[in-house]
């Protein structure tokens, strides 16, 4: 406020970003409290698709399970990351690596494809994902890796094979 009042700062309103066009939400269901939450950040109009994920049903694509409190009021920038950026996926944790998650046979498969069990995983639970080649062979392989196992070291091993431009996000993408 001191540099305000000094004319060395002005106070601007929040930032917003506009939905860019085919971009849409996917979730495995849909219910009024999802609309709602949407509502409220003004995404009323952005389309929803229910059904099994993972899928890409928009050129953009927001992909949450409702379960987890994700911050709708960032989803407009995860979509304008995608005109650059295949995916945009929040890591699951600074401290948690793929050697501290998953059975001892699940971090074995994930050693033989990443090398390193050192490496950060992602928060499969909010992803943005633009339909192009490499984030459908992201989709294709990560379903044909998760056989029971931890969904984020099939996601990881899906990433390291498919090697898609994506985006880490910050933890704090997700409450």
């Amino acid at each position: 406020m001191v540099w305000v009042a000094a004319k060395e700062a002005r106070i601007v309103g929040p930032i917003t970003a506009s939905i860019p066009q085919g971009s849409g939400l996917a979730v495995a269901v849909d219910s009024a409290m999802l609309r709602d939450a949407l509502a409220q950040f003004g995404l009323e109009k952005l389309p929803v698709t229910a059904g099994p994920l993972p899928a890409i049903p928009y050129e953009r694509t927001i992909m949450w399970d409702v379960a987890a409190k994700a911050r709708v009021e960032l989803f407009a920038a995860g979509l304008s990351f995608l005109s650059r950026w295949s995916m945009a996926v929040p890591l699951w944790s600074y401290d948690e690596l793929a050697r501290d998650i998953g059975s001892e046979a699940d971090r074995l498969r994930t050693e033989a494809v990443v090398h390193d069990l050192r490496a950060p995983v992602y928060d499969t639970r909010l992803m943005f994902v633009r339909r192009n080649a490499e984030a459908e062979a992201v989709m294709q392989a990560w379903g044909a890796e998760r056989d029971g196992g931890d969904v984020r070291l099939a996601f990881l091993r899906a990433v390291y094979k498919v090697r898609p431009l994506i985006l880490a996000l910050p933890t704090t993408w997700l409450k």
